[in-house]
Order: C-alpha cells, then sequence, then structure tokens
C-alpha cells in the first residue's frame, strides 16, 4: 500500500524520500535515531493517509520533528498488544522499520513472493537478520510459548 502511493508521487518527491530512506536506513544501522523519511519540512507526514500501523498507533503528546513521538506509556503498552494480535492474523507478513521493508519489496523476487500470498522466508533470511525484520509467523511463535 505505501510503495503504490510512493510511485504515484512526482517524480521528484520520488528521488527526494529515495535519498531519505537511504539516510534513514544508514542511521539505523549505525543505531542512530534517524528522523522519519516521511515527515516534511513542517513536520506533517508526506504519507498520512497510508502510514503503517507504527505510526497509526502513536499518539504523541507532542508535535513529531527531531526527536520522535512522546508517547504515553499505557499507549505504547496497548499499541503494542495490538501489534501482536496483527502478527498472529497476518502470520506471513514482516514487522520491521519501514525503510527496511520499503528496500525488501522493491527486490523484484521478494515482491513476487509477496505479493502472491506465497511463503518464502529463507529469500530475506540473511537481509533479515542484518536489519531486524522479524517474520510475524516466528514471532507469534515465540510470544505463545509456554513459558520455561
Amino acid at each position: 500500500m505505501i510503495l503504490r502511493h510512493l510511485k504515484r508521487l512526482n517524480p521528484a518527491m520520488q528521488k527526494d524520500l529515495g535519498k531519505k530512506l537511504k539516510q534513514n536506513r544508514k542511521l539505523k544501522k549505525e543505531s542512530t535515531f534517524a528522523r522519519c523519511a516521511f515527515l516534511l519540512s513542517n513536520n506533517s507526514c508526506s504519507i498520512y493517509p497510508v502510514r503503517p500501523f507504527s505510526c497509526r498507533c502513536l499518539y504523541s503528546l507532542q508535535k513529531c520533528g527531531e526527536h520522535g513521538p512522546m508517547i504515553h506509556r499505557q499507549a505504547w503498552q496497548a499499541a503494542e498488544a495490538i501489534r501482536a494480535a496483527i502478527q498472529q492474523l497476518d502470520d506471513t507478513g514482516y514487522t520491521g522499520h519501514m525503510s527496511y521493508i520499503l528496500q525488501l519489496l522493491k527486490d523484484a523476487r521478494f515482491s513476487r513472493t509477496y505479493l502472491t500470498g506465497a511463503f518464502a522466508p529463507e529469500e530475506i533470511q540473511q537481509f533479515a537478520m542484518e536489519h531486524g525484520i522479524t517474520i510475524n509467523r516466528f514471532n507469534a511463535t515465540m510470544h505463545n510459548a509456554a513459558p520455561i
């Protein structure tokens, strides 16, 4: 959905977002705070109608900007519970940083597999391990496991 939205943007905006996403991935890999690549200069969201769940569940106590959202702890805990439930419902989906998920979706082989509903985690295993992407099926299994 987000990738489709990005493809509809004018070429200049696509190019600018591509640069921002690349920088975002670089900063994320360095474990540095990375300003959301989709925030415009006035801190409004350039993909608001199709923003990911992780953004929809954030009810920031202040306007997002250079330091990210300020979230009430209970709102965050509720969002985490909802995310876990979604992962159980969408067990062939993937969870991770949006810039890395979009990078994966630009890979023709992965995109074909994913968009046809097929499930082939071995195709992205190395990339997923390097970039903190988890496969919902495996997340749900780990969260439902009986305590040791």
